[in-house]
């Protein structure tokens, strides 16, 4: 994971759609000023993100796969060059043919590979959901991590549909991920925005027999024919009765609180061994009752399968201990891409279904 500072958020995140699902956790006006004096442009956005934006603001610079060499200390004499510290050395490219990657903009390393060829950016996250969704969505969000390491794209439907059954406004996500450090494959995958609770929801959650609407493609694999993540992803326009039907079939299913407690058995059990990995257990036990309980992103559906869902998704959102140097942003968009979020999901369910049956 990278250590993405808040300046490093306020540059190379652009948060769109903020008159319906406000603004991020990480904004900072007063972080915009530089030291130099310079004023950074507001990287959030009432409405979708032009593309233009993306293109200029993130994705500007390409990757160039240039030959790996060693720089061996030498004599004066034997030296190629002389490095800013004044060490000569004599340039040793790889036998084993590896290629470095780099920014051509800064010249950042990104790692080193076996083979280092890789699409831009724009080409691998902006073209290709084009091209796979047959029309051009809005953008909702977009972001670099790791200094270009890994980016994203969060592409929505022009409109938000509201349920009355739950309160919900909510809008279908495609989101599109790729990395140039080697850190994950190229990844499709289709999510739910709900506004109301500030959650994101896999689409696939509620069927415990999938691993998620999660489409994988290895970067030698190319971009040829898409039919075969078509068929993964299905129509993102199609979501909306999957969305509402899976949401109310669960917001109609009643718990009582023994079983509540029941489920918590299967997700969290505690360890029989005293000691500090059952002390952490019974406090996130207690944060998780507190928030199906009190808070009003969860209460609302208290009593329902629903309820126990939507509190286990906003404990691990929002509540949950980050790790140092990590936003929090960061890891619910890695969980969201890798799919931890959705399986993790999927086992809430399955315990539930398992306490009902």
């Amino acid at each position: 994971m990278s250590k993405e500072t808040m300046q490093d958020l306020q540059i190379n995140t652009l948060i769109g759609m903020t008159t319906e699902r406000g603004n991020a956790w990480h904004r900072r006006d007063d972080l915009r000023r530089l030291p130099d004096g310079t004023m950074l442009e507001d990287n959030h956005y009432p409405g979708f993100i032009p593309v233009a934006d993306v293109q200029r603001r993130l994705f500007s610079w390409l990757p160039e796969s240039l030959p790996v060499a060693y720089l061996k200390p030498c004599s004066i004499e034997e030296a190629d060059i002389i490095t800013a510290d004044g060490t000569a050395v004599k340039v040793i490219e790889s036998q084993a043919g590896r290629k470095g990657l780099l920014r051509d903009d800064n010249a950042y390393d990104l790692g080193i590979f076996k083979t280092a060829v890789h699409q831009p950016y724009s080409i691998s996250l902006i073209r290709e959901a084009e091209r796979l969704t047959g029309s051009t969505l809005g953008v909702s969000s977009a972001g670099l991590l790791a200094l270009g390491g890994r980016a994203w794209v969060e592409f929505s439907l022009p409109q938000t549909f509201h349920d009355a059954l739950s309160g919900f406004s909510y809008r279908p996500n495609l989101l599109k991920a790729d990395s140039m450090d080697g850190t994950m494959a190229h990844t499709t995958c289709r999510t739910v925005n709900a506004t109301v609770c500030d959650n994101t929801l896999d689409m696939n959650l509620f069927d415990a027999k999938r691993d998620g609407a999660i489409f994988r493609r290895r970067h030698t694999a190319g971009y040829g024919n898409l039919q075969d993540e078509r068929d993964a992803l299905g129509i993102l326009e199609a979501t909306n009765e999957q969305f509402v039907a899976a949401l109310h079939a669960l917001i109609q299913r009643e718990i009582t609180p023994k079983q509540v407690i029941q489920v918590m058995d299967i997700i969290m059990p505690v360890p029989e061994d005293e000691g500090r990995g059952k002390t952490r257990m019974e406090n996130r036990r207690e944060l998780w009752l507190n928030t199906y309980n009190a808070d009003p992103m969860c209460a609302t559906w208290k009593g329902t399968a629903f309820g126990v869902l939507q509190t286990d998704n906003t404990v691990r959102h929002w509540y949950s201990q980050v790790s140092s140097g990590v936003s929090r942003s960061e890891r619910n968009t890695t969980r969201a891409i890798q799919g931890e979020s959705a399986l993790a999901d999927q086992q809430v369910v399955r315990a539930v279904e398992t306490v009902l049956a």
